[in-house]
């Protein structure tokens, strides 16, 4: 979860719906999201949520600088999978929910949908209450090969014309898409039990 404060800073707020991840990897995690912004993760708490065993997640919030810039209509969502990406493979986390609380899209300025090698995300916008959700595949783990773009760009998704050819196998694309709504809809089962779904249309930020 991303909100603009007033005075400018961006508010974040992570959860990882994991059970027992390591607190101090997500630490570690908060601390390159703001570093990968250029920026430092201000007033920086991690802690877990709830009491229940069963619903007991690994939660972050600090203050940075960078991710939301309305004047240029940037959303830096690379530098927060960056931030997330890369650590051991019992941790490791490929799917994220990033919302944006109280923004709006701006046509043909907000990055609607996007798919590459290595990533695919999906935006979603709602009104009550506003806000822009990102639901983000990644497909490597390397962080530096991770490409989403900050701005708008034309729906890579949208097939393009060509003449038929003979399928020698399943497209990824489509599939890929697919296991981003299904992964991002268990996650808002997750938000909806919290009591944090009448906040935002979720699940930022950050799954992997």
């Amino acid at each position: 979860m991303v909100r603009k404060h007033p005075i400018g800073a961006d508010m974040v707020e992570i959860t990882i719906a994991e059970l027992d991840y390591p607190l101090d990897v997500l630490k570690r995690q908060s601390e390159q999201i703001a570093m990968n912004l250029g920026s430092e993760a201000r007033g920086l708490s991690v802690g877990q949520s709830g009491s229940d065993p069963k619903f007991k997640f690994a939660k972050a919030s600090f203050a940075t600088d960078g991710i939301i810039d309305r004047e240029k209509g940037t959303v830096r969502l690379n530098s927060i999978v960056q931030g997330i990406l890369g650590v051991a493979s019992k941790q490791a986390i490929k799917s994220f929910l990033i919302t944006l609380e109280g923004e709006a899209p701006v046509d043909r300025q907000t990055l609607q949908s996007f798919a590459s090698d290595t990533v695919v995300l999906r935006a979603h916008a709602s009104q009550s209450p506003k806000g822009i959700e990102y639901r983000i595949l990644a497909l490597t783990e390397d962080a530096t090969k991770l490409d989403i773009p900050d701005r708008y760009v034309e729906d890579v998704a949208k097939p393009a014309v060509k003449k038929p050819v003979k399928s020698e196998g399943v497209s990824w694309l489509p599939l890929a898409l697919v296991v981003v709504a299904g992964i991002a809809g268990g996650a808002l089962v997750y938000f909806a039990i919290s009591g944090r779904s009448a906040r935002a249309n979720r699940r930022p930020h950050q799954r992997k």
